[in-house]
């Protein structure tokens, strides 16, 4: 063989195999697209748990029902019970 063939017939071979390249680009994307997803769970859950806890923290909602289930009638109302 001569120098050239030789020459050739390395760059005829690719270093990195193109469908290896696809598939990695492939599962990255994939991989993004995950945790973009997980990003816009997370946000989205701290803003309801704020907006829930502002509203509980106002009503006093929790203390209310807190005390319809341990039998306290401290406050006024109490739940409708048939009698």
């Amino acid at each position: 063989m001569t120098m050239f063939t030789c020459w050739f017939l390395a760059q005829e071979t690719p270093i990195v195999d193109p469908a290896l390249l696809n598939q990695l680009f492939s599962d990255s994307w994939t991989l993004i697209q995950g945790l973009l997803i997980l990003l816009v769970g997370w946000i989205t859950a701290s803003i309801v748990r704020g907006v829930v806890k502002k509203i509980l923290h106002n009503t006093e909602i929790d203390n209310q029902i807190a005390g319809w289930i341990s039998g306290n009638d401290s406050s006024d109302s109490s739940i409708p019970i048939e009698k």
